[in-house]
């Protein structure tokens, strides 16, 4: 027979294997939707997750941000246009996107917060191959510029198209426009600064390969940030934010995007 402090050392033990039980069940998770191929390198997703981890900018600085916190991050991979679709029927709870007040749906806005932190800051350029002398925005008439296919540029950019007399080349891809571009198919390539770097690495150039013409005039910088549901609790929100400012105070952001300058 069990004795009285007895009896209370196992009711205190049970009860607290219950507690850590109900602690590790009711852990908040956060889920990443996240798109293959599109948007590096903001995002670049592994097809073998076990082996080789997501990585990108974005999703770097979100691990990097909830390492020090009791948040799970999961990740749902969708094609780039049905991420949207996902987020306004309501399909995923507590998730994360990104995007910048500069170009982001209205509806995406309404349904989703921006965390308080931008995650970085990015302007377009025209990458053009070296040569002697670099010509300026003023200069360039008549020329074929690579864009990308399916890309919604700022209404400022067809304006400059048309008062340009330019010539629209589309590419599939951001790889296939740098390729394009080596090649001679087309005069300049239109892209971020940190896209048109990210793929110089992937093809084995170099900077000293190109010239870069700041598009800023045209198309203004924009800041890009994470997006969270607006239904996510306040506490989650509360920390992620917490984090990503801790973040860029200790330079820790500012590490994970020269990874991919």
């Amino acid at each position: 027979m069990m004795m009285g402090s007895d009896v209370h050392c196992a009711i205190r033990r049970y009860l607290l294997i219950v507690c850590l039980l109900s602690a590790g069940a009711t852990a908040d998770t956060v889920t990443f939707l996240i798109a293959a191929g599109t948007v590096e390198p903001y995002q670049v997703v592994s097809d073998d997750p076990q082996r080789r981890p997501h990585s990108g900018i974005l999703i770097d600085v979100l691990q990097q941000a909830l390492s020090e916190t009791d948040i799970q991050l999961a990740f749902v991979e969708r094609p780039y246009k049905r991420i949207r679709m996902d987020i306004l029927a309501n399909r995923h709870q507590n998730w994360i996107s990104y995007g910048s007040p500069s170009w982001l749906d209205e509806r995406l806005r309404a349904v989703g917060e921006y965390t308080q932190q931008p995650i970085l800051q990015t302007h377009y350029v025209m990458a053009t191959m070296r040569r002697a002398e670099l010509p300026s925005l003023d200069d360039i008439h008549g020329k074929r510029v690579i864009t990308i296919l399916g890309y919604n540029y700022f209404s400022g950019f067809d304006t400059w198209v048309k008062t340009h007399d330019i010539t629209l080349v589309s590419a599939p891809s951001h790889r296939h426009a740098l390729a394009m571009l080596k090649q001679g198919r087309g005069d300049f390539y239109l892209a971020e600064d940190v896209r048109v770097r990210w793929e110089l690495s992937r093809a084995d150039m170099h900077m000293s390969d190109l010239q870069l013409l700041d598009f800023s005039s045209v198309i203004p910088p924009s800041s890009l940030y994470l997006l969270l549901d607006a239904r996510m609790p306040g506490r989650v929100k509360a920390q992620i934010n917490t984090r990503l400012l801790q973040l860029h105070r200790e330079g820790g952001m500012e590490d994970i995007l020269d990874r991919y300058r």
